[in-house]
């Protein structure tokens, strides 16, 4: 599909070369030549003009970001252009793996396995898990009972998943038409990476296009929601109910207290965020933080002294 198609397809503007072949569409953080991603909001235009995707859906007219289709309302638009790309989507992910069941893994009578399924060595399958089509888990890892684990999903070694965990499901998108909010389709995955623990009902949304990701050797307590395309890089640590938002990069090692919330594009490594922080804006590594809006955790503590003794 040629890009001047995608414009007409929108009813949009575009700037640059009518006749680019687009061969997929990506996330920002994923995008590569060939590929079409998007610019919804401000706080990506930074990551967008250092991406090597050939075009770009933007939100507005961008300067220095070369093949942009600007369009009005950028999540309708999102919506239509990822059902133009749905099948070959489907049928790219489809290819991750040759399905296959090792013959030591211990799969619960009661638990459902989709089709082209793979499940590596010991691994175990507790009853009531419900496991979509095409997904991959492999050797050593344990799924407690009634965890649902959607279409598509990749799941490493050594991983622990506990009793009523979500894998997998549509993230929150929407967009507004007419006063009628209009679904975002979700054509994306979730990948685990090895020696993971993920907390009993925690939800991991999957991808709207592309990947969440939870990066080697992160824990999640219960009850925590990591939304669509978020990606956890190594060693991240999530205390209970922590809320992260969708398309949030968090840094190796850090680690971020309960009920803490986070709306940025990218937290540093090694940060500390304390519990019921509310993070809105990107940090640096080492950070220390609390407080809503979130800053520096010994600034965070002054204020609150100085409110106290003016109390007092």
């Amino acid at each position: 599909m040629i890009l001047a198609d995608i414009a007409d397809q929108l009813s949009a503007e575009l700037i640059g070369e009518k006749s680019l072949k687009i061969g997929f569409i990506a996330p920002i953080h994923e995008a590569k030549q060939g590929d079409l991603t998007f610019v919804l909001e401000n706080k990506f235009v930074p990551v967008a003009l250092q991406s090597s995707a050939s075009a770009f859906i933007t939100f507005k007219e961008i300067d220095g970001l070369k093949n942009q289709v600007v369009v009005s309302n950028p999540k309708q638009a999102l919506a239509k252009v990822i059902n133009l790309f749905k099948e070959s989507i489907e049928s790219a992910y489809t290819k991750n793996h040759a399905p296959k069941i090792s013959e030591s893994a211990a799969i619960s009578s009661k638990s459902h396995i989709s089709d082209h399924c793979s499940i590596g060595t010991n691994s175990f399958i507790a009853p009531f898990v419900s496991i979509g089509f095409n997904c991959h888990i492999g050797n050593n890892v344990t799924i407690h009972p009634n965890v649902t684990i959607y279409n598509h999903t990749l799941i490493g070694d050594n991983v622990i998943i506990h009793a009523g965990a979500v894998i997998g499901a549509d993230g929150f998108g929407y967009y507004n038409s007419k006063d009628e909010w209009n679904k975002v389709p979700h054509v994306g995955y979730v990948k685990i990476d090895d020696n993971v623990e993920i907390g009993a009902n925690t939800c991991v949304d999957r991808g709207c296009i592309g990947v969440t990701r939870i990066m080697n050797g992160c824990k999640l307590d219960n009850l925590v929601q990591v939304a669509h395309n978020t990606i956890l890089k190594e060693n991240v640590a999530l205390a209970s109910q922590v809320g992260i938002t969708g398309s949030t990069v968090i840094g190796n090692n850090t680690m971020i207290g309960g009920q803490a919330g986070i709306d940025a594009e990218n937290i540093g490594s090694y940060n500390i965020i304390t519990g019921k922080a509310g993070v809105t804006r990107n940090t640096p590594d080492h950070a220390i933080l609390s407080g809503f809006p979130a800053w520096e955790h010994r600034k965070e503590l002054k204020k609150e002294a100085y409110i106290r003794k003016l109390i007092r």
